[in-house]
């Protein structure tokens, strides 16, 4: 059967997979669950953290899922297969569970039963698709199956087979009694076409008399004495219901011998492709809850690896954007979320993020990894347009809630994910820090953080370094004056910008622009606006009494 995730001529092991902290940075679980939808975020969650190289897989992965979002009724029509092919899993685990012959042929019909209706109902569904892709390969593939003698032969001889296994409705038991009316020995007499009902078994038991010929031994409760039990207790008759499992599976024995020509079939092929559709369904979905809240998304461009290049207009937080929509049946609306533009190109490939707290920096980082992980996955991007090159390593370094049981401390814990990232990152890698190294003085925070973009550019790896520490982000040009060879990519500084209102009081307003850094006068300004301004608190000192006049 046709892989939705990885066409046949490629190899699955160029892939990058993402750290752990990379995951929980950037919340790839929360993101998982809100695809996967009513079940599979693991798998979704797989998808995400192991992440294809190769455009041409990239680009495979991105067709099947906008040819199901450009197609809602097929979509539709497919996600009603899922639960079937779902069951089908459940059909072959049980039927290996069970070491009753008679359990497991009546497993096999089941499973054959809805190995045929899965394949009638995927015909379907994907008929609209006839040219190239994987869906069309698979719309093909599950036509031959259909098409095929055995197919035929099949869909003929399971409704017989159903039928002959129907037929066996009941059993007839007789059972012996002492004089209190105790049961005391049992045999099987026969098995029936039809079942017992209240009247039968009344008539049956006042109405006939003579013997009756039993089909298997006759059984006897053992005596209380014999095993050591109270007088008169009496036990289960065991061997009955033993011999009574033996028969039926003799009764089973044509259907097991109908099923022996169907033992080539393989129902097994729809555990790979009903998890992959469960994915691609559960990505449509969610972007048509973004789309109908009015948030943008598209289909990402990938290029050349080489490029190391990652564009996305009008971009938003994923997640942000989740807050926002809420549960699926709640209307929304995107006016909550602020778009911004993300470019990383031979200009703006390292890049040092300043701006208030709570201005929209870490809200910038996480969405610049969600982009690039969703664009690599094969799935949609939360943008107006996107282009990007696919990245070897994703590596995040955000802040840790510090450990009393981390002896080291936190500065030091930095410093070793720092130099943990050091050595695994590329050129083809992208590099999110998040205040890192605040666990340390501003001096000693800037000379390392200069050492350290310093390299990053000789590396030419795609870098943002969103920071508290303004006194860095001025000191670009003298960070790119000390580069030491001709082809080293240049830090450039990014900054959430402040509005200023007619009384000077500056408003966040969560958009990230390349600009110089406010420096001081921000500062300043923030103080004024809490009423901690030298002037203002001098002013509160003097209304207390406790400095004189001036």
């Amino acid at each position: 059967m046709i892989d939705l995730l990885w066409p046949a001529d490629t190899a699955r092991r160029d892939r990058t997979a993402l750290p752990d902290d990379t995951v929980t940075d950037l919340g790839l679980r929360g993101l998982a669950r809100a695809i996967a939808g009513d079940g599979g975020d693991e798998m979704v969650l797989d998808v995400l953290r192991n992440l294809p190289r190769d455009p041409a897989v990239i680009n495979y992965r991105h067709r099947v899922l906008f040819d199901l979002h450009h197609n809602p009724h097929v979509c539709s029509a497919l996600s009603r297969t899922l639960e079937p092919m779902r069951e089908l899993t459940s059909f072959a685990r049980a039927a290996g569970e069970s070491d009753s012959p008679l359990l497991q042929a009546i497993w096999r019909l089941g499973e054959l039963e809805l190995y045929t209706e899965c394949l009638r109902q995927l015909e379907q569904a994907l008929a609209p698709f006839s040219g190239g892709g994987a869906l069309a390969t698979l719309a093909a593939e599950i036509s031959a199956r259909i098409r095929s003698p055995e197919f035929d032969e099949l869909s003929a001889e399971l409704p017989r087979l159903r039928e002959g296994l129907q037929r066996r409705r009941s059993v007839t038991v007789g059972i012996n009694l002492d004089e209190r009316l105790r049961p005391v020995e049992a045999a099987l007499l026969s098995i029936n076409d039809r079942p017992f009902t209240d009247n039968t078994l009344l008539g049956s038991f006042l109405g006939r008399s003579g013997e009756y010929r039993a089909r298997t031994p006759l059984h006897r409760s053992p005596s209380a004495a014999a095993l050591n039990y109270p007088p008169g207790a009496r036990l289960p008759l065991a061997p009955l219901f033993r011999d009574i499992e033996k028969l039926l599976r003799d009764v089973a024995r044509p259907l097991v011998r109908g099923l022996e020509r169907y033992l080539q079939v393989n129902t097994t092929v729809f555990r790979s492709v009903e998890p992959q559709l469960r994915l691609y369904i559960g990505a449509v979905r969610l972007m048509q809850r973004l789309q109908n809240a009015g948030f943008a998304v598209c289909e990402p461009e990938v290029t050349d690896a080489a490029e190391r290049f990652l564009e996305a207009q009008a971009a938003y937080n994923l997640h942000l954007a989740l807050k926002t929509i809420g549960e699926p049946d709640e209307s929304a609306s995107p006016g909550q979320v602020v778009n911004n533009d993300i470019l990383f190109d031979a200009g703006h490939r390292v890049q040092i993020l300043t701006g208030p707290n709570h201005g929209g920096k870490t809200t910038y980082v996480q969405a610049t990894g969600i982009i690039q992980i969703m664009a690599q996955a094969g799935l949609f991007v939360t943008a107006g347009r996107a282009r990007f090159s696919p990245a070897d390593g994703i590596w995040t370094h955000f802040p840790v809630r510090e450990s009393a049981a981390e002896p080291t401390g936190r500065f030091a814990e930095e410093l070793q994910r720092l130099a943990a990232i050091v050595d695994q990152v590329t050129p083809h890698s992208l590099v999110l820090c998040n205040e890192s190294l605040s666990g340390t003085g501003p001096m000693e925070a800037v000379g390392i953080s200069e050492e350290l973009l310093a390299a990053l550019c000789q590396l030419g790896v795609r870098t943002i370094f969103a920071t508290h520490l303004h006194d860095l982000a001025a000191r670009c040009e003298q960070i790119n004056a000390s580069q030491v060879s001709r082809w080293a990519d240049t830090v450039v500084s990014l900054r959430a910008e402040v509005e200023n209102d007619d009384e000077g009081r500056g408003r966040r307003t969560y958009r990230i622009r390349f600009a110089p850094p406010y420096g001081s006068s921000y500062a300043h300004d923030v103080a004024r606006r809490h009423g901690l301004s030298f002037q203002q608190i001098m002013t509160r000192f003097r209304e207390r009494g406790v400095v004189p006049e001036a």
